[in-house]
């Protein structure tokens, strides 16, 4: 089928009157907008080679900056940060940053306070001081997002800290993954940062919407896209988006599912879907941390296990250092990548983002690494778990009835 004008397309594609996959179909229901094509993207996992890029891009920028991390912390990796964004802001710049008051608890003020003198506009997202405007506990900033002039972004698990850091941290580097996305696929990156901006200040940041239209050309729909890419965020009354996005791809895999993600502490739904998956044949592979940094979400975590193992599910844990990244693979054509933990605060509370790519090259890149990472794991047997003692029992069983509040 040729392309269709642009307007016209759209127009069909609103009253379901344009032919296309279901996956498009039903994934466009949950993402911020139609998937965008003629991105290039690339995967990071290396903290120092992330961050270089992004402030090499930062450094670059011409019209503006968009800052939004649920940790902004005050070491040497963020000042690194806060004195190219300040830079940018002196020349002229637009620059936004947007960083979460329990995420960034450890920052000292004055780091911020160096942004603002420079020009640069902060937003602290829900301060827990309930004298300060804004006042909120539950519900956090959860993304990890950084775009530059509406054209390039960055979405994934890193947060600006040493933790991250091969150079800056004394300690063991973090395990995450993080994307860059050239191309359209950014402008919808904005458009999520802006109406969390409006929602907290009231003002408007306007968005290119000339751009946005180019970001979405006519395709032809008639068989699933390479390269094609959704941006899926929670927010307003539709946070738990990416919550529908993990148990609608679960169900639909048919022969492999790898999943990577810290705090695995699903709800029913999505740990049923898992089983089914193992059930109707589906090699499903979870990598998750031998060792977490919130030891009572691990807990939590762990209190399935059994279930998992009996419906056939490979379990690994990740030895190397703490595991942060979330990501899942389908069938070697379908990845999702971002901020969304696999538990209730982020599927049912926080704002999240995630990317969802379809076709080859990244998701081979996200696959690869999958099967990288499970050389540096061990694998949990179902014997091997049932003979663990009678107290870690009973703290797994205790910490899952707090699973709605982890």
């Amino acid at each position: 089928m040729a392309a269709l004008p642009g307007v016209l397309a759209r127009s069909l594609r609103y009253r379901s009157l344009l032919r296309r996959p279901a996956v498009i179909r039903e994934l466009t229901q949950i993402a911020e907008d139609e998937p965008t094509y003629g991105n290039a993207s690339a995967v990071c996992h290396s903290g120092d080679a992330l961050y270089a890029q992004m402030i090499e891009d930062i450094s670059q920028a011409r019209n503006r900056v968009l800052c939004e991390f649920y940790m902004f912390l005050s070491d040497e990796t963020a000042w690194r940060f806060a004195k190219v964004l300040a830079e940018k802001a002196t020349e002229g710049v637009e620059v936004r940053v947007i960083y979460d008051a329990i995420g960034s608890l450890d920052a000292e003020e004055a780091i911020f306070l160096h942004l603002m003198a420079q020009g640069v506009e902060v937003l602290e997202y829900r301060p827990i001081a309930p004298w300060k405007e804004r006042f909120g506990v539950f519900g956090r900033d959860h993304r990890k997002i950084l775009v530059v002039d509406d054209q390039v972004g960055y979405l994934g698990g890193f947060n600006l800290g040493d933790c991250w850091s091969e150079s800056a941290s004394c300690e063991e580097v973090w395990r995450d993954t993080h994307l860059r996305l050239v191309g359209p696929a950014a402008l919808d990156l904005t458009v999520l940062f802006a109406e969390t901006w409006h929602r907290e200040t009231g003002k408007l940041l306007p968005v290119n919407g000339a751009a946005v239209q180019a970001g979405h050309e006519p395709v032809d729909e008639s068989a699933l896209p390479s390269g094609g890419i959704f941006i899926i965020g929670g927010r307003g009354h539709y946070r738990r988006r990416i919550r529908r996005l993990y148990a609608m791809e679960i169900g639909r895999s048919k022969e492999q599912l790898l999943l990577t993600n810290p705090y695995m502490i699903p709800d029913r739904t999505i740990r049923e879907a898992l089983c089914e998956a193992a059930d109707r044949g589906v090699d499903v592979r979870l990598l998750l941390p031998e060792r977490s940094d919130v030891p009572l979400a691990d807990l939590a975590g762990r209190h399935y296990f059994t279930k998992y193992l009996r419906r056939g599910i490979h379990i690994y844990l990740y030895q190397r250092s703490i595991l942060h990244a979330k990501c899942m693979v389908l069938d070697t054509s379908w990845a999702t990548v971002g901020s969304a933990n696999l538990d209730s605060l982020s599927l049912n509370h926080n704002l999240e983002c995630n990317a969802v790519i379809m076709g080859e090259g990244t998701v081979e890149v996200l696959e690869k690494q999958f099967w990288q990472d499970l050389e540096v794991s061990r694998e949990v047997s179902l014997p091997e778990w049932m003979r663990r003692s009678w107290k870690s029992k009973l703290y797994e069983w205790l910490a899952s009835w707090l699973r709605p509040w982890l």
